[in-house]
């Protein structure tokens, strides 16, 4: 009698402990039972590769580190055929922010403005010139020496408006258009290789060569592009080159603006002290021969160097020849970003760069806001199974073991 006393005592005790658990630490709800978002990315590799299963794994592992950095318990990051990544995040309760920081590519680059920039992107007096329309920056398909040579292509419809693009390939192309064909009067365009198309809009405080202050529209660039050329490499630089450690969000001390500081490599801190004692001395070289003479006139041939951000001009300071302690470059292998819209903005962008760049490029096919109703729709429809389940099984029992069936369903209730 006393063990089995015991034995009951431990039971209720073991039942008190789990109750007070469940109250102490309330159970991590799902999708279903908190809602959140659902979004569903397809991956695109880079022009001359495929995608890797690899990658794709590299890939969930850096979108469940940012997931796990913008807080979102139990994340649901899965490998959907060969290209398409599912991310379901819980109780997510800024969709659109979480969906752009898990898909950005975060591909930073560094280019020299001035020196790589290509007409029409340039003056003959060497400054930027901004344009507000694409097409002037494309290459019409009858002036391509071969079709193979186009990194990305556009359609452009007979009165210049563009119906689709870019893509790598025509057929990519054509693949999104209704009937998988072009409409009649339409042409073919694209970025030659060795060129890139470069933006600058609303994410920048100021545009190379526009006069809008701050930018409200969206302004093109023609870029050299030779990332693999062996001894002149454009981009100078990448997000490669930098440590993620030392990149984080910080404040300007002097304007107390929002600012993304940057930590590079060994490597890369020696690359960047080259381009910018490279920027300093061209700078100072074309104000003696303008015959510059104050500092407010020699600073007008000051050389830039463009920060660009998964194809968009974030910012783009200039080397001041006229200041002594940057007339050699800048060492240390330090920089930062500013000209940031706000401390989100700041504090995304540092996100994205110290968990690194996506080996891949996702695009978004397909994303959805699901309801908590779903998860009490499925409880509701579950609790009623299960009354109906114990209700057929307490009358099996009696039916069958009488006395002895009461007992069990006793217990079953208990479970229950």
């Amino acid at each position: 009698m006393r063990r089995h006393l015991a034995i009951l005592l431990g039971v209720v005790a073991v039942i008190g402990a789990v109750g007070a658990l469940a109250y102490v630490r309330p159970p991590t709800l799902g999708l279903d039972l908190q809602g959140g978002l659902e979004v569903v990315l397809e991956a695109r590799a880079p022009e001359g590769q495929e995608v890797t299963r690899d990658d794709m794994e590299r890939s969930r592992e850096i979108m469940r580190e940012r997931v796990d950095k913008i807080g979102v318990a139990e994340p649901e990051i899965r490998i959907q055929g060969t290209d398409q990544m599912a991310i379901e995040l819980a109780g997510v309760h800024d969709a659109a922010r979480a969906a752009e920081i898990i898909g950005q590519t975060a591909q930073l680059e560094f280019y020299d403005l001035e020196g790589d920039l290509v007409g029409p992107s340039i003056s003959a007096a060497g400054q930027p010139v901004s344009s507000l329309r694409l097409l002037p920056l494309l290459t019409p398909e009858d002036k391509l020496e071969d079709e193979g040579t186009a990194r990305e292509w556009y359609l452009f419809s007979q009165e210049k408006a563009r119906l689709a693009g870019p893509a790598p390939t025509k057929q990519a192309l054509l693949d999104n258009l209704p009937g998988g064909e072009a409409p009649e009067g339409a042409s073919f365009y694209a970025v030659p290789a060795g060129r890139t198309v470069i933006t600058c809009g609303e994410g920048a405080r100021i545009c190379p060569g526009a006069n809008e202050v701050p930018p409200t529209r969206t302004y093109y660039y023609l870029f050299k592009y030779q990332p693999n050329h062996a001894s002149e490499p454009i981009p100078e630089l990448t997000g490669e080159d930098l440590r993620g450690s030392g990149t984080r969000q910080d404040f300007d001390l002097n304007t107390g603006e929002p600012i993304v500081t940057l930590e590079f490599t060994d490597e890369g801190g020696d690359k960047f002290h080259e381009i910018t004692r490279e920027l300093a001395r061209r700078g100072e070289t074309k104000a003696n021969l303008a015959g510059a003479t104050s500092r407010e006139e020699r600073q007008l041939y000051a050389q830039r160097f463009a920060i660009v951000l998964d194809g968009e001009i974030r910012s783009f300071p200039q080397i001041d020849f006229t200041d002594p302690s940057l007339t050699d470059g800048i060492s240390g292998g330090r920089a930062q970003i500013s000209g940031l819209e706000g401390i989100d903005e700041a504090k995304d962008l540092a996100l994205v760069l110290q968990t690194g760049a996506l080996p891949l490029e996702f695009i978004q096919v397909d994303r959805t806001d699901i309801s908590a109703t779903l998860g009490e729709d499925s409880l509701r429809e579950a609790l009623v199974a299960g009354i109906g389940g114990l209700i057929a099984v307490a009358l099996f029992l009696l039916l069958i073991y009488r006395f002895l069936g009461v007992v069990a369903i006793i217990g079953l209730g208990i479970y229950g």
